[in-house]
């Protein structure tokens, strides 16, 4: 896994991730695992982890105000299918990028996982289907599988 996180002097913060969100290659999965693909779990693991942290040290650490604008995304989706769990397999995805970008009015848990179910809603939508509600346990807890 590797992670980069680039702050620029206009004060954006980015980062990024190759946590196997999109999995591209079988390796030991079984054959019938449809690749490239998109393990739903992971993704919201992912991205939970990811914009939680970031918040925080930027507001800790950096002195963000709000609100300020986020931006969460996937490029590289178009023919990618989404594995919600073994046997539940969505799509295939239709469209290229998935980008959702809000204004976030705090560093509150609530607030922040908002702008996730927004994310994690569209990004199921692109694969045909809406997102089971309390998927993963998220909301109100952080993803787990």
């Amino acid at each position: 896994m590797h992670h980069a996180t680039q702050l620029f002097p206009n004060g954006e913060l980015w980062s990024v991730s190759d946590d196997r969100i999109v999995i591209r290659e079988h390796g030991d999965r079984p054959l019938w695992v449809p690749v490239p693909l998109v393990a739903a779990l992971t993704l919201e693991e992912v991205f939970y982890k990811a914009l939680h942290g970031n918040i925080s040290f930027a507001a800790n650490s950096l002195g963000l105000t709000f609100p300020c604008t986020v931006e969460l995304g996937l490029l590289g989706l178009a023919n990618v299918r989404l594995g919600i769990q073994s046997g539940d397999i969505r799509g295939p995805i239709r469209v290229k990028e998935v980008i959702v970008r809000r204004v976030l009015g705090s560093a509150d848990a609530v607030a922040i996982n908002a702008v996730l179910l927004e994310f994690f809603n569209e990004v199921h939508d692109k694969a045909g289907y809406a997102r089971p509600s309390g998927l993963f346990g998220f909301p109100p807890s952080p993803p787990r599988g």
